[in-house]
């Protein structure tokens, strides 16, 4: 897993504001005048954070193994000293965070071609 680029880490943040920002009306919308479009919406935002936060939860496992492996291997052969704990750090966190990039990124395009509330 390659680490996060400056421009990646802010094309993610736009979109996470531009989510919300296109969101935010159907749920305040959905509280005063509950339709079947709305609570789905609502439905379906609580249910995609639970399931991004698990798959970043097991890929944030996954990288761990990787990386102590890795680590383990270049002391075994002798080259402690290709050992670097911030790429590490990087990749490990680049890795948990993807499942949420992943779904921001196709929240912002499923909303955009959606018609408002």
């Amino acid at each position: 897993m390659r680490k996060l680029t400056s421009t990646e880490s802010m094309t993610v943040a736009a979109s996470a504001a531009e989510t919300i920002a296109r969101r935010a009306p159907t749920l305040w919308l959905g509280l005063l005048h509950p339709t079947p479009r709305r609570m789905a919406e609502a439905t379906r935002m609580i249910t995609e954070k639970q399931l991004a936060f698990c798959e970043g939860l097991w890929r944030f496992n996954q990288q761990v193994a990787i990386e102590m492996t890795l680590g383990w291997l270049r002391l075994m052969t002798g080259r402690p000293s290709a050992i670097d704990p911030y790429s590490s750090l990087e990749r490990i966190s680049a890795a948990a965070s993807l499942p949420a990039r992943q779904r921001v990124k196709a929240n912002v395009r499923r909303l955009r071609r959606k018609r408002s509330v």
